[in-house]
């Protein structure tokens, strides 16, 4: 069963109490005198949470990447620094759990608990030496004479790798409770990330009196950027996590099909039981959990989240070809068919509800713009004006890099930096080639580290699955999408792609896939 009868009210729960808080956050924002006392509150309710239980924390640190986004739900504004919540939460885990670790490391020494898990981590040699360089490379921006808060800020997003320990230390996935907690709330956060998108949505189209006051506290808090046109553009930077779920959503619906039809009589009763399974709760779910991510991840209009979504469909069915056979193979491509169709059908509805004449046949000719500009569209005109003075900077420093702050000036068609500068000349240490900037900071022989350990993961992912259990197909295929999105839009130097990165490694660990022998890979996906 996907999830029981508990499970499904605490997920209910949950999507009250995220509702409260976006409701906070929006008052924060309407009424700036709220805001303190609010930032004070869940600070100190977060932290009371930590000291009490801090499992339940960390979990709740990791389900603020998809709801929070950019981590700016809740802001303190000190002079020129914005202390987000996401920082907050952060340096609590980071401080209750030192202060844990360190008790228990000085009562019972190398036998400790979280010494040992820590210890024991499959890929901790790998996460070392892509620490050491990141460090090496944060010395040298400090060195290089940039000046040291656009240092920090560029290098302050790579210490989110630093919640792998406690994740580590303290997720113990023999403790059913805490497995199912954590599922129930990353559950709850990516429903409740593609229910918003569908909701900021019926705000935009249908030109809700206070849509203009939305769109200020969603650029405020940096939740998402929301842009307007033949049809508008929602989207919020945790939509990865709607896609990375889209398919773990797949390949759960695939292998519980997979093991029900199995059990069948052959004969006239197949194709009756086998529609009966089709048509089971838990597939249904399934597939209204994968329509509700496809639908976010078409309103995001983001070309680099439908490259990467269509290239992972395509490699999806050829590994289920591999695993199983074309059969199977045929009847997961009309499942996703199914799940298209249904998360299309969600955005019409949406559309069409009795509030405006919005124009739903608006989506296809803004899906069609949108896929058929040219070079000289301003978010990709800049883009390829980066190109060649970020490759040229490159060769500078090409092994060892030149250190966090790096900056480059170039020419963008951005018309919000039009705005403030008519020539277009725009200077900045943050860059869209995702892997071009990792390369710029922390030289070829940093992401080369940093490559290995994604390859790593992905394939003790896709191993695992052949020997066990098809849910870590899932989450390779889940990196996979994130690995090829961070080519035009940066996530694995930003916590959002870093905190998938640290589940899924941890997730896949537990199972001690690196233990496996080849010969254990013969086994059929189950």
């Amino acid at each position: 069963m996907l999830m029981n009868r508990l499970e499904w009210k605490k997920s209910l729960a949950l999507w009250f109490i995220v509702l409260a808080l976006e409701i906070w956050s929006y008052l924060a924002f309407s009424l700036p005198s709220f805001s303190l006392p609010v930032f004070i509150f869940i600070a100190i309710g977060f932290l009371i949470i930590a000291i009490y239980k801090i499992e339940y924390a960390l979990i709740g640190a990791f389900a603020e990447l998809i709801i929070g986004s950019m981590g700016h739900l809740f802001f303190l504004e000190l002079g020129d620094f914005r202390l987000s919540i996401r920082i907050a939460f952060w340096l609590i885990i980071i401080l209750v759990f030192a202060f844990k670790f360190l008790l228990q490391f000085i009562k019972q020494k190398q036998e400790s608990l979280y010494f040992q898990r820590i210890k024991n981590f499959g890929f901790l040699n790998i996460f070392s030496l892509l620490g050491i360089v990141v460090i090496f490379a944060f010395i040298r921006g400090l060195l290089s004479g940039t000046p040291i808060m656009i240092v920090i800020n560029d290098f302050n997003s790579w210490l989110f790798f630093l919640l792998i320990f406690p994740f580590l230390a303290l997720i113990d996935f023999k403790n059913r409770k805490l497995v199912s907690d954590l599922k129930v709330i990353l559950f709850a956060s990516i429903i409740w990330l593609s229910l918003k998108t569908l909701f900021l949505l019926v705000v935009f189209s249908h030109n809700l009196s206070f849509a203009l006051e939305v769109y200020s506290w969603l650029r405020k808090t940096l939740a998402g950027e929301m842009t307007a046109g033949i049809w508008p553009r929602i989207f919020i930077q945790s939509q990865i996590f709607s896609g990375a779920a889209f398919f773990v959503f797949f390949v759960l619906a695939q292998v519980s099909l997979k093991k029900a039809n199995s059990t069948l009589l052959t004969g006239i009763h197949n194709s009756k039981a086998c529609l009966k399974n089709f048509l089971s709760r838990d597939n249904l779910i399934l597939i209204f959990s994968s329509a509700l991510t496809f639908s976010t991840i078409v309103l995001s209009f983001s070309r680099s989240f439908w490259l990467a979504f269509a290239l992972v469909i395509g490699l999806a069915l050829i590994l289920i070809w591999r695993f199983y056979n074309f059969k199977e193979t045929i009847t997961s491509l009309a499942w996703l068919i199914i799940s298209f169709i249904f998360g299309f059908i969600l955005i019409y509805f949406v559309i069409i509800l009795p509030l405006s004449q919005f124009n739903s046949s608006n989506l296809n000719k803004g899906l069609s713009k949108r896929l058929g500009q040219d070079s000289s569209e301003p978010a990709l005109a800049s883009r390829w004006s980066l190109l060649p003075v970020l490759w040229s900077e490159i060769k500078e420093a090409p092994l060892l890099g030149k250190g966090f702050g790096a900056e480059i000036t170039y020419i963008s068609s951005d018309p919000r930096v039009l705005e403030r500068n008519p020539n277009g000349e725009y200077r900045t240490s943050a860059f869209e080639w995702g892997y071009l900037d990792i390369w710029l900071k922390i030289g070829i022989l940093g992401l080369l580290i940093y490559l290995i350990l994604l390859l790593k993961v992905i394939l003790s992912a896709f191993k695992f699955a052949l020997a066990k259990s098809g849910l870590y197909l899932g989450l390779g295929l889940a990196l996979v999408f994130l690995s090829i999105v961070h080519f035009f839009t940066p996530y694995l130097n930003h916590p959002l792609g870093i905190g998938l990165l640290i589940i899924c490694a941890c997730i896949i660990y537990e199972n001690k896939v690196y233990l496996i022998r080849k010969n254990r890979y013969k086994n059929k996906l189950q």
